[in-house]
């Protein structure tokens, strides 16, 4: 017999694995929003009225007011994200 044979057991085996099959590829449902980083930044700029702020790893960030205001009009949306139907951030 041929692998691509018709039998009726090949095709129960492929009815019976075909919705499992689907079922394991789907994932959870997750909320696209949850892999933003918008509230990190969000997070990082309203944390602290500081001008540096200090990080676990021993880094600064330095923040100036001009970028805590560019980021607050963008609503904390990253520089580097385009929207569609634009052709900027």
């Amino acid at each position: 017999m041929a692998p691509w044979d018709s039998s009726p057991v090949h095709v129960l085996v492929g009815v019976l694995l075909a919705p499992a099959a689907g079922a394991c590829a789907r994932g959870p449902e997750t909320d696209p929003s949850a892999h933003s980083p918008d509230a990190h930044i969000r997070a990082i700029l309203t944390s602290s009225a500081e001008p540096v702020l200090p990080l676990a790893t021993g880094d600064t960030i330095h923040l100036s007011e001009d970028l805590r205001a560019f980021y607050e009009a963008r609503g904390y949306r990253p520089a580097w994200r385009i929207w569609p139907g634009s052709s900027s951030p």
